[in-house]
């Protein structure tokens, strides 16, 4: 009899466990640590309100005066293993110089243009690790830019939407690495110091690897 009752101890206790593992928070805690990162992204703007129209096959379509620019960002990305995390980097952004003919009456000069710029920038994300352990998602709020001392006054201060920067990843057998990139296009807001605000849509890839576990626990 006794025998018995441990091994339905047993049994229950291994049932909680398996159900504790199969929570999405705890799969979450297979992301804590810092990762460095670089990647690079290239963005259709459609300038000042005009928006996007969504044609076929869901795609936006830019209204009225367009471009296109590029840019490349590092930096660390945190996660701290609860399903919140972090990120702090540096962009570096280039504007192609090839540009839609403007409508009948637009002003050009009126959209904030630079060749080249830089920026420091900051953001925080939630994520979310599928039961697998293999994949992820995570979703970012709005990215603020720290700008140089000598910026012009029409240049980026932060980017917003609803949701930004959705994201979907892939996590290596060791968890120590990451491949991630945007999910689907979504339209975003790009905020300017002067007050200007455009429209773009961007494409992002972006590559990961842990560099440091967080403090106060061990890492999985």
């Amino acid at each position: 009899m006794r025998r018995s009752w441990l091994w339905v101890v047993v049994a229950a206790l291994t049932s909680l466990a398996q159900t504790a593992d199969a929570a999405p928070n705890n799969h979450n805690r297979l992301l804590r640590g810092e990762f460095a990162f670089t990647g690079e992204a290239t963005c259709l703007v459609s300038a000042g309100t005009a928006g996007f129209s969504e044609g076929a096959n869901e795609a936006l379509q830019p209204l009225g005066f367009s471009h296109v620019f590029s840019f490349m960002v590092d930096g660390i990305r945190t996660f701290n293993g609860d399903g919140t995390g972090s990120v702090r980097g540096r962009a570096i952004q280039i504007i192609h110089t090839s540009r839609l003919t403007p409508p009948p009456g637009f002003n050009p000069l009126s959209v904030p243009f630079v060749a080249a710029s830089q920026a420091n920038f900051t953001v925080n994300f939630t994520y979310s690790v599928a039961a697998d352990g293999r994949a992820f998602t995570a979703e970012h709020s709005d990215v603020i830019f720290t700008l140089p001392d000598d910026s012009p006054a029409g240049t980026l201060v932060a980017v917003g939407g609803e949701p930004l920067l959705p994201f979907t990843g892939h996590i290596s057998q060791d968890h120590k690495t990451l491949v991630l990139a945007t999910s689907r296009p979504v339209a975003e807001e790009r905020i300017f110091a002067n007050g200007t605000v455009q429209q773009r849509v961007c494409h992002r890839s972006r590559t990961a690897i842990k560099i440091r576990a967080l403090s106060g626990r061990q890492d999985d």
